[in-house]
């Protein structure tokens, strides 16, 4: 029984991890659209938040290759940014 709720438990924090995902993404995306309006700027700046949102719809059937590309992309943003 312990076993089975882990289990749940589990589930529920990869599912709140995925909404938090969609979130930032979908905010991501939206002020890029807002500040630029629908030009090609607008595509080229938000080719990132794309990738991002498209991570996380793969996550659901690669968790474990979604995973490691969004720890790549942690540890290479902490390094272009430091």
């Amino acid at each position: 029984m312990n076993y089975e709720m882990t289990q749940q438990k589990l589930a529920e924090k990869v599912k709140v991890a995925r909404l938090i995902l969609y979130f930032i993404s979908g905010i991501w995306l939206l002020f890029v659209l807002l500040s630029n309006g629908m030009s090609l700027g607008a595509f080229i700046q938000s080719i990132p938040f794309l990738l991002f949102l498209l991570f996380t719809l793969l996550s659901k059937k690669y968790p474990l290759v979604s995973g490691v590309i969004f720890l790549v992309l942690a540890v290479d943003s902490l390094y272009f940014f430091s």
